[in-house]
Parts: C-alpha cells; structure tokens; sequence
C-alpha cells in the first residue's frame, strides 16, 4: 500500500511506529511544528522518519507544494493524525481509497484546537 502521513503529536508517533514496525512505511509525511509552548514530539518524529529514511517536513500548515507532490506520488491513502489545520478535501481526488483521520470530535464539530475540551465543556455525550 501507499500511503503519506500527515500529522504529529505522541498519538501520531506511536501510529506511524506501529505502522512501520509492521513494515506498512509512509512514501512521504508532513509533520506538525508544535507551538514553543509545547512538548518538542517534532524532533523525535522527524528522526524516527529519517531513521527509516522516510521524506518529511515539519510545518504547521500543509502548503499547495505538499499538495501537488502528493498527487504525484499516485497514493492509495493519506492517514492523519495529530493535525490542526484543515486539509483541503481535493487531496481526496488523488488518493485511490481517501483519507483516514483521528479526531477528537466529530468533523465539523469543534474542529480547530481543543476539540475534546470545548464537547466536555458543552456536555456533549459523545465525541470522535
């Protein structure tokens, strides 16, 4: 199968550890610059995916290169996971089966920074 990721985050490592153990490695990853204020999981993801000599760039936004490079590389899917900003739904044009993503809400809802805080804080009985 081929796939890119895109995200960060401890959840995002230890998916993308899990997937390369089991010898499923990303053509390409697009990894989240946290902010200062937060834990550096950057850094370890990014020489995790040098390890295993993986094509990466850490960034807070998907730019339209990514993009374009990403419909070149002829995927069957894009996992994300750890990611804060919207990725334009057009990606899904060029991948064979789509995009899988783990989120804390349930998409639309509360998407932006925070989700599962603003679906407790609003007493909602379930979220992503």
């Amino acid at each position: 199968m081929r796939y890119a990721f895109i995200g960060g985050t401890l959840r995002g490592l230890e998916l993308l550890k899990a997937l390369i153990k089991n010898n499923f490695i990303p053509l390409k990853a697009i990894v989240l610059k946290e902010d200062d204020h937060e834990e550096n999981i950057s850094n370890e993801i990014i020489t995790y995916l040098n390890q295993h000599r993986v094509e990466n760039r850490c960034c807070k936004k998907v730019l339209s290169e990514d993009y374009i490079q990403l419909q070149t590389l002829s995927l069957d899917f894009v996992f994300v996971c750890g990611w804060r900003t919207i990725i334009d739904v057009k990606l899904n044009r060029y991948l064979k089966l789509g995009m899988f993503a783990a989120h804390d809400s349930l998409l639309p809802l509360y998407r932006g920074f925070a989700p599962l805080n603003w679906a407790i804080i609003n007493g909602e009985k379930e979220t992503g």
